[in-house]
């Protein structure tokens, strides 16, 4: 049965970080055949022996040369299985390298602390950050108030519910770390981070699980719709909270009092990181298609912002209606049918946004 179980384990090794080139596995799986054999050939010696031993009793027990038969495949079995165990043991070493992705990234050495503690300010090794939940933030020096902000939320909402449980989840107080200095980074993670995680100027919260597999290529999208509610912060729990979402309201505007849920017309109000924010999660999740209609409720309202404005009228959460995309002369209020002042905006071509062919 343990030879058994060391074959199903080499099997089962996960090929996003192993593959039968490796030496290691390749060797290991070239052994497979004959523990298999044996193993079965153990099997049937010892089904034969149960057999005979039934029908012929005790005088079955003094026939040595199948008593030495068993002794031999015992003896063969116990070496395979050691040299297996050994063969699997090189193997989970292999794995944990590969999957130590934050070594590889931030400093593949071993003789300084390249991590500081938020908590104290004091210099730690990267074994901290081993087998646990990563939120790893890249970003540049032009990081936004607002980008730190929403970060700063889910951080100070950690900390006040050490420990809050769900039906599938425990939210405890996150550490904060951060690289001692940004020099200690080569320039091979350095091109990693921008042509396969594809940063640019923005900053992205890449999300690593305590394997060290990317679950989230960017978790900042939705921090900025459902702030800490879209804990453990996953692609998985996203799609899931827009299977869950309608277009309301609430996940328009940032802090609405509940006072003031009612017949109400909103203009300015509405959170233009966090709409940007729902069109790049759709996009992430490649719910970009026609026949979503929630995507296209927030192209609509991009490209109106792009014509020179918007509003939507709703009635407590529910948007009743959207619109007043181009550049009008006058336009009267709703409510009090008086002409509203207009606001004219300039944006500048060099800043980061979402192109035109997009929204159509």
């Amino acid at each position: 049965m343990d030879v058994a179980k060391c074959v199903v384990e080499l099997k089962d090794l996960p090929p996003a970080y192993i593959s039968h080139e490796v030496p290691t596995l390749s060797s290991a799986m070239a052994h497979v055949p004959a523990a298999v054999y044996w193993t079965v050939r153990s099997v049937l010696a010892c089904a034969a022996q149960i057999t005979s031993l039934t029908t012929m009793g005790y005088e079955f027990a003094k026939l040595t040369t199948e008593i030495w038969e068993l002794s031999t495949l015992a003896y063969k079995l116990s070496n395979i299985l050691e040299h297996l165990r050994k063969q699997l043991a090189t193997c989970y070493q292999y794995i944990d390298e590969k999957r130590n992705v934050l070594k590889a990234l931030i400093y593949a050495k071993d003789d300084i602390q390249p991590l500081i503690d938020g908590s104290n300010k004091t210099r730690v090794h990267l074994d901290v950050l081993r087998r646990k939940n990563v939120l790893l933030l890249i970003s540049g020096l032009a990081i936004s108030n607002d980008e730190l902000s929403i970060l700063e939320q889910i951080y100070n909402e950690s900390r006040n519910h050490e420990t809050r449980r769900d039906s599938r989840y425990d939210v405890i107080a996150m550490p904060w770390y951060t690289m001692y200095h940004p020099s200690l980074m080569e320039k091979a993670p350095i091109r990693f981070i921008r042509e396969v995680w594809h940063f640019k100027n923005k900053p992205i919260l890449v999300v690593l699980d305590p394997q060290g597999k990317v679950v989230c290529p960017n978790a900042l999208h939705m921090m900025w719709i459902w702030g800490s509610n879209a804990f453990p912060f996953t692609s998985l729990r996203e799609e899931s909270l827009w299977i869950e979402e309608t277009w309301r309201l609430e996940l328009l505007v940032n802090g609405i009092d509940p006072v003031i849920l009612k017949w109400h017309f909103y203009d300015n109000q509405i959170d233009e990181e966090k709409l940007e924010s729902m069109f790049f999660s759709k996009i992430q999740l490649g719910k970009v298609d026609d026949q979503d209609p929630m995507m296209q409720e927030i192209k609509k309202l991009l490209s109106y912002d792009r014509e020179g404005g918007w509003a939507i009228l709703s009635k407590g959460s529910r948007v009743v209606i959207n619109g007043l995309g181009g550049d009008p002369v006058t336009l009267k209020c709703p409510e009090c049918n008086r002409s509203m002042e207009k606001f004219t905006t300039f944006l500048c071509c060099h800043v980061e946004g979402i192109p035109d062919e997009l929204l159509q």
